[in-house]
């Protein structure tokens, strides 16, 4: 059995006080955090309460906090036990739970967070708000960046759009980093079936603290009236066009 000794409430101011999340905006299909630090707290929205991820409800003030260590994320509650719950059926307990792919948590009863990590080639995952609840700052979703970002039109994507133009892709090969941008999560699209749509992907990612783009198949990607290679950088503000999406990242 494997054991997890990392302790998130002990880790110390400086490892808390990270930057708060770039923020990646796709024209038609949402707005996304990315949040860079291994460790993320969650708590409620109100001023002066620093934390990564705020939430507009009914939570504490630092309500629980997600580390990825190892690989894996990890989840620890703060609240007292009747005020989380995880969907698997795992007593609630102080360790930190190993978090998987489409899992459930449910924090203070009524607020629903699900996890996804839906790609076998990245560690990067995904947290949708799944009861009627809001991020604040508004954003439609969070990833946790942990390598590249997928973003497309198929299903192992972290963010996906759907494509109305339909031209058949080349997929990137599982030995690139394989990165697509992908804006949205969408339960709707049978898995398997999306590739039939996909025009290209997108693959989002840091070097040495600079964004990255890589795109594959036959899209063509502009910045500005410079038409882009198959890699390029992603420069904060720059509004970045193809033709199947157009995106902005914000820091």
């Amino acid at each position: 059995m494997m054991e997890h000794h990392c302790n998130f409430s002990m880790m110390s101011p400086v490892e808390r006080l990270m930057p708060k999340p770039s923020v990646l905006w796709i024209d038609g299909v949402g707005s996304f955090a990315l949040c860079e630090q291994s460790f993320v707290s969650i708590g409620q929205s109100f001023p002066g309460n620093d934390v990564d991820l705020a939430i507009r409800g009914d939570l504490g003030r630092r309500a629980c906090a997600i580390h990825h260590s190892n690989g894996e994320h990890w989840f620890e509650r703060f609240q007292s036990h009747r005020d989380f719950q995880e969907s698997s059926g795992i007593p609630p307990s102080d360790a930190p739970v190993l978090m998987k792919d489409s899992e459930i948590f449910t924090i203070s009863d009524r607020i629903k967070i699900r996890y996804r990590r839906s790609s076998p080639w990245s560690g990067t995952a995904r947290l949708d708000l799944v009861s009627e609840h809001r991020w604040q700052p508004f954003v439609d979703a969070v990833i946790l960046v942990a390598g590249n970002i997928l973003i497309g039109c198929d299903s192992s994507c972290h963010i996906q759009y759907l494509n109305s133009q339909a031209p058949s892709a080349e997929l990137p090969s599982p030995e690139l980093p394989a990165h697509d941008l992908r804006a949205e999560y969408r339960p709707d699209i049978p898995r398997g079936l999306e590739q039939d749509r996909e025009s290209g992907r997108f693959v989002l990612f840091k070097n040495n603290q600079m964004w990255l783009c890589r795109v594959s198949g036959k899209e063509k990607v502009w910045v500005g009236n410079e038409l882009q290679g198959a890699l390029f950088a992603v420069k904060p503000g720059q509004r970045v066009q193809s033709d199947s999406l157009t995106f902005t990242l914000e820091i």
